[in-house]
């Protein structure tokens, strides 16, 4: 079975201003947060860069209080992958704090990672009803790793995976799976392509298996492309055991 793995290093991976809602900030605000990135990506220190963000979230700035959050996780670094200076000590309640009020404010990716916490218990007491809700939210907003993990929690597929009072749903699972691969999520194009092989949705149990097939292997290609493994296993199986032929 494939599973979700969730990144947590690269905070460029967050930065999708499409994924974001913004209320009500100030011109100042948002220039501070601006300064903010730069000087996160020209290599300045934690202990310069941190008061920048402060200064932002307090006055609202969605993504900026995500920023802290993430600081506080100690996951605060430059699109490069290099940190410069003393990081700031890791405190897992504050960084939580912080992406509960991000999210508040609209934030996507700090909505994801506040959901994350509350499956792990990071900071905040393990909650994992109030985890898919915030999942649920971030899927709204925009956030692909949200879809997908609710097309995980749907999907008949991943019996290990489950939404708290929710029950398995292949049709729901293939519309979330469907999201997350428009927005880029290519491990979500591997099982949108496995859910189309294998059927466990009332709407594919009624398409004609030629035509699930060449979706399938549209998704397992898109994948591949991508550089996902597990696509190129399904496009091996798909020729070699089932004798498929694919351009």
């Amino acid at each position: 079975m494939l599973v979700a793995r969730i990144a947590g290093r690269a905070a460029s991976a967050y930065r999708s201003r499409a994924a974001l809602t913004v209320r009500h900030l100030s011109d100042a605000a948002a220039k501070q947060h601006e300064r903010a990135l730069e000087a996160l990506d020209a290599g300045a220190p934690p202990e310069a860069v941190v008061p920048l963000f402060e200064a932002a979230a307090a006055e609202g700035h969605a993504e900026a209080t995500f920023f802290v959050g993430l600081a506080k996780a100690g996951l605060l670094e430059p699109d490069d992958g290099t940190v410069g200076g003393s990081p700031p000590e890791v405190d897992l309640e504050g960084a939580a704090a912080a992406y509960a009020k991000a999210a508040e404010l609209g934030c996507a990716p700090a909505a994801f990672n506040y959901a994350h916490a509350l499956r792990r218990g990071d900071g905040v007491p393990c909650d994992e009803k109030r985890a898919y809700d915030y999942y649920q939210q971030a899927s709204e907003l925009g956030d692909a790793r949200a879809a997908f993990q609710l097309g995980l929690a749907a999907d008949p597929l991943h019996s290990d995976v489950r939404r708290p009072g929710g029950a398995k749903d292949g049709d729901a699972a293939v519309a979330h799976y469907r999201q997350a691969m428009d927005a880029g999520h290519f491990k979500a194009a591997v099982n949108l392509g496995i859910l189309h092989w294998e059927p466990q949705s009332l709407a594919l149990l009624k398409m004609p298996e030629e035509d699930r097939r060449a979706i399938a292997i549209e998704c397992w290609e898109l994948a591949a492309d991508a550089g996902v493994p597990e696509a190129r296993d399904c496009l091996k199986q798909a020729r070699d055991v089932w004798d498929v032929k694919y351009e």
